[in-house]
């Protein structure tokens, strides 16, 4: 049975470390896997990483989710944003694809609105 304790890291705000038989084994976010996450204990390591790699695409997409609520945003940014919460690079195309999907990110109706609110401020064309 594999030995799993996770602590706060010192020194960065929000970043749990994950250890595995006294051996770190990963970061995790707190604005992913939440303050206190509950990782289940198993007997394999395969296990343990796809319950893990599931706990951080479900964490990861409502993560997303909030902040296309709040604001829309680039793909750019919202990958930047989950890059930041340690979300993996193939999680983080996962989610990234759904909101594409769902119709909550589209880029082309983010330039179109980002060109009109500089419009709207009355500068220049120059500018």
């Amino acid at each position: 049975m594999l030995k799993i304790r996770i602590e706060k890291k010192a020194g960065r705000i929000g970043i749990l470390s994950l250890f595995l038989d006294d051996e770190h084994y990963k970061d995790l976010h707190t604005h992913i896997f939440g303050k206190n996450p509950n990782i289940p204990t198993y007997f394999k390591l395969e296990d343990l990483t796809a319950k893990l790699n599931e706990m951080e695409y479900q964490g990861a997409l409502n993560y997303a989710l909030r902040r296309l609520s709040l604001k829309s945003q680039s793909t750019f940014e919202l990958r930047k944003c989950l890059n930041e919460r340690l979300v993996s690079e193939e999680i983080s195309a996962q989610i990234i694809s759904k909101c594409v999907d769902l119709g909550y990110l589209n880029d082309n109706e983010w330039i179109a609105g980002f060109i009109q609110s500089q419009r709207s401020k009355n500068v220049s064309t120059r500018m």
